[in-house]
């Protein structure tokens, strides 16, 4: 989805926008799909909260950081980090 949203979008901005609006209804979809099959529980809420602060804030300082950051060593940058995944999987 990284690499698809990069060709289609025109800007960094239009880029983050549109990824972040992906994953967040991805992870609104798997969220309510693990609480209704029971995986989900209300035991796990502190680590989600946890969770939910350190995303806030990531999205906060990248969104300052946005202005600083070239589009395309950002490109070179999302293309390396997919090259080192991919590498990472087929190793393991």
């Amino acid at each position: 989805m990284v690499v698809y949203f990069m060709s289609k979008t025109k800007s960094q901005e239009e880029y983050l926008g549109s990824l972040q609006m992906f994953f967040l209804i991805s992870c609104i979809y798997n969220t309510l799909l693990r609480i209704y099959r029971g995986i989900l529980v209300v035991d796990y809420l502190p680590m989600i909260l946890l969770g939910a602060i350190g995303i806030i804030l990531g999205s906060l300082i990248a969104k300052r950081l946005l202005k600083y950051i070239d589009e395309n060593k950002m490109k070179k940058f999302i293309y390396i980090v997919i090259g080192i995944s991919g590498l990472i999987n087929v190793i393991i």
